[in-house]
């Protein structure tokens, strides 16, 4: 292993940064690192994790900031015309485990919450032949359990998507997490991907609307007063993604 010394003014320039700078332990590589490398990353992956762990985030759960938390769409439309649109008052929470330090990512989408440009279109998505929005009024994506480091550099984010009633794995791309500071509170994650509508049961105007549906979420976490210990009562969990129960496949 390289060797380990005391940093000097500054940590090097990696995606992680900050929580090198901010970490409860700051150290820097030898120069065998400094021109980066995986390496590196996972040193700098795992001085976030002290520092995380050692934060107040512990004491208190982190929520999703439903009034700048976005998740958007985009569809092509006669294989050249791109319609895009948006969901607005996305609401859930980051669940951390005491027990081993993982994070969860819980997050649930309104559908009614939709704006598509052209506007036409809105009433058409809610209707039974797409969203089903009457009776299928949310979208819901839980992660599996990763380390909280992994939400701040970029890695991948699997999880399973409940939509129109059914429930899918999934995997998202990471962008590297913009933070104010050290640790999770006041992060914004932006993850991408796409779906295979039609694996969701959505398959109307399969020869003038495509299967492929781009994703793209933007999610600030929030520091949400951990209830009193006296109350006697657990957080309660989020809204069901649907109002019928969601069929689970693989």
């Amino acid at each position: 292993m390289p060797a380990q010394i005391p940093i000097a003014p500054r940590c090097p320039a990696y995606p992680c940064r900050r929580h090198c700078e901010h970490g409860k332990r700051i150290l820097r590589c030898a120069s065998s690192l400094r021109s980066g490398g995986t390496a590196a990353l996972v040193l700098c992956l795992l001085l976030a994790s002290v520092h995380a762990t050692g934060s107040t985030g512990q004491a208190n759960r982190l929520g999703i900031d439903p009034a700048s938390s976005r998740a958007l769409f985009s569809v092509k439309v006669m294989g050249f015309m791109s319609v895009s649109g948006r969901f607005h008052g996305l609401q859930g929470q980051v669940r951390i485990d005491p027990r081993d330090g993982l994070a969860r990512v819980d997050a649930t989408i309104p559908v009614n919450s939709v704006v598509v440009d052209p506007s036409r279109y809105r009433a058409r998505l809610l209707s039974p032949r797409f969203f089903d929005a009457v009776r299928f009024p949310d979208i819901r994506f839980v992660s599996r359990p990763m380390p909280q480091a992994a939400l701040l550099g970029g890695l991948p984010l699997s999880g399973r998507l409940t939509l129109h009633g059914v429930t899918r794995p999934i995997v998202l791309r990471q962008v590297p997490a913009r933070c104010p500071g050290p640790g999770l509170a006041g992060c914004i994650l932006r993850l991408e991907g796409w779906i295979d509508r039609t694996r969701f049961g959505m398959h109307a105007y399969r020869a003038l609307v495509s299967r492929r549906v781009q994703l793209a979420l933007a999610i600030r976490l929030i520091v949400i007063a951990a209830p009193p210990a006296s109350a006697g009562s657990r957080a309660h969990p989020a809204r069901p993604a649907t109002s019928p129960r969601a069929r689970e496949s693989d």
